[in-house]
């Protein structure tokens, strides 16, 4: 059972005054029973007793008020009251959180963005630098390598006898040792 926890309504205290004047007297006992019998139910003089009594706001007692008449009239349980307050403190929560879960929602989005961003702009050197290292790399090869085979080509007679050289140096070393 869902109870709207709303403002007093004069004429339902009135017309349920013999089912709403014990819950008065049960929720708040400092208020003298007397005067409260006194005011036959008059929403005003009720409102005013009780604040006065309290030291409290006529709005906030007008409220509570209502909830009491709710509850009598309804013959709601005191469960089903917390129950409404409960919800209706939620709804306010909602009410306060929802925005900031819509802002939080949106910050995270553009941050996305702007990470995918970043990450595609590194992509895109990664690749730059990997495709200028890989053009210089083949540009020497292009270069370096028939140098060579030009300086090998000039100096083959060279590079042969030097060859010859170290196998007889080897030979000789080698072979006397194993005698």
């Amino acid at each position: 059972m869902d109870i709207q926890t709303q403002g007093l309504n004069a004429e339902e205290l009135l017309n349920n005054w013999a089912s709403v004047h014990p819950l008065i007297s049960e929720e708040w006992s400092s208020v003298d029973a007397s005067a409260l019998q006194e005011t036959n139910g008059d929403a005003d003089k009720v409102v005013s007793l009780i604040a006065e009594t309290l030291d409290c706001t006529q709005l906030r007692v007008r409220r509570h008020l209502g909830e009491l008449v709710v509850l009598a009239t309804s013959q709601s349980t005191e469960a089903d009251l917390v129950e409404s307050r409960v919800s209706a403190m939620v709804e306010r929560f909602e009410e306060k959180l929802n925005p900031l879960i819509e802002d939080g929602t949106t910050r995270l989005k553009k941050a996305k963005a702007a990470m995918d961003s970043v990450i595609d702009d590194a992509q895109n050197k990664a690749n730059d630098i990997r495709n200028k290292v890989g053009d210089e790399i083949n540009k020497h090869l292009d270069t370096t390598l028939p140098e060579a085979e030009e300086m090998i080509k000039q100096n083959l007679w060279s590079s042969l006898l030097i060859a010859l050289g170290f196998g007889v140096i080897f030979g000789l070393l080698w072979g006397t040792r194993g005698r």
